[in-house]
């Protein structure tokens, strides 16, 4: 097994960052967008004040770990996203309307949203029960 030193693995983590902030600024003007985009140029749609879920919830799961520790639900997750993230947007706003309803995650992000399906907010493939 190959070690590194913690200045290197440091130094890896801050560009996985730095990619994964520039890739979702990049993509966020058109991210939902179900066909072919002919971009030339990033310049033309980058906007790094757009909300970035990408990043966003990943820094909110951290900030759950952080403050009621590793044993943690889907719903501790779900409670912190409904009280700091406001996105109603995509398969955020069927999960919102859906968990305000009571349909507890995974199935808060999959109600009613055939269009969103395979987006982050939402498990990709999930089938609701049959009753």
């Amino acid at each position: 097994m190959r070690k590194i030193k913690y200045k290197e693995f440091l130094d890896k983590i801050h560009g996985c960052w730095y990619g994964k902030c520039l890739g979702g600024a990049a993509g966020a003007p058109v991210e939902g967008i179900k066909k072919i985009i002919q971009v030339d140029d990033f310049t033309e749609i980058y906007d790094p004040e757009l909300p970035n879920d990408d990043l966003d919830i990943q820094l909110l799961w951290l900030d759950v770990l952080e403050n009621k520790g590793t044993v943690i639900s889907s719903c501790d997750l779900a409670d912190a996203w409904l009280e700091k993230c406001w996105y109603p947007f995509s398969e955020y706003g069927y999960f919102l309307k859906n968990y305000e309803r009571g349909i507890k995650p995974p199935y808060s992000g999959i109600v009613n949203n055939s269009f969103f399906s395979e987006g982050m907010g939402c498990p990709s493939g999930l089938k609701l029960p049959s009753s």
